[in-house]
Order: structure tokens, then C-alpha cells, then sequence
């Protein structure tokens, strides 16, 4: 079990914290992480400033997850949500979050393919979880997590929620899992090899478009976007064309252009957002 902490050092921001746990074992290969997010109201009376509120683009990552809005003080691209729980659909492409002082979130991060087991279907927008619907557990899993003292309780309950509650392997054949996987895994070249699967590439295809919306191609050049993202977080003064190299594309020019289909904004501009933090 992995605890990552990350506070912000922006003194234009209020205080920010995010917590992220990566399962391991078998619930490894259906769970990215259980998340927990919050942000420090700037008085006691819960009172906030937009400009101090904390804004972040989130890369596509071609995963779906779900939300839980324990103080619901956040947009989503620039929609408030006024809710308890949000099934969010697979990330094709980024988006922007803003979270206000106050604001405290939890959630869980499927791993590509897994969603759709979940929910019964794909869907392009944020999906609303009432009291009066049917999904019980979710309403069950949100009141508990009010209980709870402190982050790590909430994640705590969470983590046990997905391995009690939550019969993955049953709603997602592994052989599908191993193959995705697969082609996670290899994103840096558009090989569709499948020599070493139980599946043909066209029931692959088939599988990628019924549970993630994408092809394994388009998959693969969301992860080299994603992968490249990830690199100017770590490092926003990188030079961009040995950048592009690194990370598999054929050149600098090559590397904007994916970054325009699949993160709308390019990567010269997300670097001086960086660094400005």
C-alpha cells in the first residue's frame, strides 16, 4: 500500500492537500487509486475567495471513477456540482477542476475498462447519484464516509467497500483486463501485435470501443499524451523537443498536435502554467 501527500506552495492558493492510495494485490488490476482531496477554508465561518481557490487540469487517461463530494465546494469545466455523488465517465480528453476553500472530495479511480462493468454503459458527462435512485451501496458507502475523522479513515473505508462490496473479477473477464493491460502498458509504439493473447485483435477492438470509447490506437496515443504530461509536471523547464522524443512521438510538431486532439492546450503553454504554481 502507497500514501502519496501533495500540498501546494502557491501563496495565491488557500492550503491543499491530496492523498492518493494505490492498491496491490488482485485489487490492483481493477483499482488505480482510492483519492482524497481538500482544501482549507480561509475562516471559520467556511468563507472563500475565488482567487484563492485551486485550479487544476486533469490529463486524460482514458479511466472512469467515482466521486464523492463530502463539502461540495467545486466546479468541474466550469459546472458546479451540488451533489453527494458523481460518476465520472472515462477521460478522454483533459479537464479542468476548481476547487474552493472548504471543499473536502474523496473518490476511487478505476482502471481503464472497469467503469463500464460498473455503471452498465458509457457516457460522455458527469452522472448525478440521488438518495432516490437505486444505487444503494453508493448512498450507503457516502453516509459512512461522513463518520469518518480524518482522511486516512476515509480511505480506509473506501478500500474496504471495493474488496467486500464489489465483485470485480465476476463483472470483468480477466482475459479483457490482461489485454488492456497489454496495450497499457506498450503505449509508446502503435504495435497492435496480440500474438501472446487469448484475444484476436478485432474482439480487442471490439472490447476497447464497448468499455473505454476508444480504439486501441487512440488508447495508445491518450497514454503517450498523458505519460508526457505527467513529464512536464515533474520537470516544466524540459526541453520540449527532447521531450517529444522521450516520450514517443516522432517529433516536437507531432507531440503539439496530439496534445491539441487530447489535452486542448499545448504543451508550451502548460509548462508556463507550471511554473507558475
Amino acid at each position: 500500500m502507497i500514501i502519496q501527500h501533495h500540498h501546494n506552495l502557491n501563496s495565491n492558493e488557500a492550503p491543499f492537500k491530496l492523498v492518493l492510495f494505490k492498491p496491490k494485490g488482485a485489487l490492483s488490476a481493477y483499482v488505480q487509486c482510492i483519492w482524497f482531496a481538500s482544501v482549507t477554508a480561509t475562516d471559520n465561518r467556511g468563507l472563500y475567495s475565488g482567487e484563492q481557490s485551486v485550479k487544476r487540469w486533469l490529463a486524460g487517461d482514458g479511466c472512469g471513477g467515482i466521486l464523492f463530494s463530502l463539502n461540495p465546494l467545486f466546479c468541474l469545466n466550469q459546472k458546479i456540482y451540488r451533489t453527494n455523488i458523481l460518476l465520472l465517465p472515462v477521460s478522454k480528453h483533459s479537464q479542468k477542476i476548481e476547487l474552493l476553500p472548504g471543499c473536502q472530495l474523496a473518490g476511487i479511480r478505476f482502471q481503464p475498462g472497469v467503469s463500464f462493468s460498473l455503471f452498465g454503459s458509457l457516457f460522455d458527462k458527469p452522472i448525478m447519484v440521488t438518495e432516490q435512485n437505486d444505487s444503494n451501496q453508493l448512498n450507503e458507502l457516502f453516509f459512512a464516509l461522513t463518520t469518518c475523522i480524518g482522511f486516512s479513515s476515509v480511505i480506509l473505508k473506501i478500500y474496504q467497500w471495493c474488496n467486500q462490496q464489489v465483485a470485480f473479477e465476476a463483472l470483468t473477464p480477466k482475459k479483457v483486463i490482461n489485454a488492456i493491460q497489454y496495450f497499457q502498458n506498450s503505449y509508446l509504439t502503435n504495435d497492435l501485435t496480440t500474438t501472446n493473447l487469448p484475444l484476436s485483435l478485432r474482439q480487442i477492438e471490439r472490447q476497447f470501443s464497448k468499455r473505454i470509447g476508444l480504439t486501441p490506437v487512440q488508447f495508445k496515443r491518450l497514454l503517450r499524451v498523458k505519460n508526457c504530461w505527467s513529464q512536464l509536471k515533474f520537470n516544466p523547464q524540459v526541453d520540449l523537443s527532447e521531450l517529444a522524443l522521450q516520450c514517443g512521438f516522432s517529433d516536437q510538431a507531432h507531440m503539439i498536435n496530439e496534445f491539441k486532439r487530447f489535452a486542448e492546450i499545448t504543451p508550451g503553454r502548460l509548462s508556463q502554467l507550471l511554473l507558475r504554481r
